[in-house]
């Protein structure tokens, strides 16, 4: 996969269901001008999570 040529940027999507009280928010994700895919917040912070997890490796391999 290449690097993106713009900024990668989210957008909050709050939707309302009749008969519900909470409202489900997820997250529109977009990279080069388009949307990549809409996601939860749950499943926005394990990607998070798992983009830190990467960076501790690579941080722990670099100092070897």
């Amino acid at each position: 996969m290449g690097r993106i040529k713009e900024e990668a940027w989210i957008e909050k999507c709050t939707v309302l269901h009749e008969g519900k009280n909470t409202p489900n928010i997820y997250y529109n994700v977009f990279a080069d001008g388009e949307q990549l895919c809409e996601i939860s917040y749950d499943r926005l912070i394990a990607i998070r999570n798992l983009i830190n997890q990467i960076e501790k490796e690579k941080k722990g391999e670099c100092h070897e």
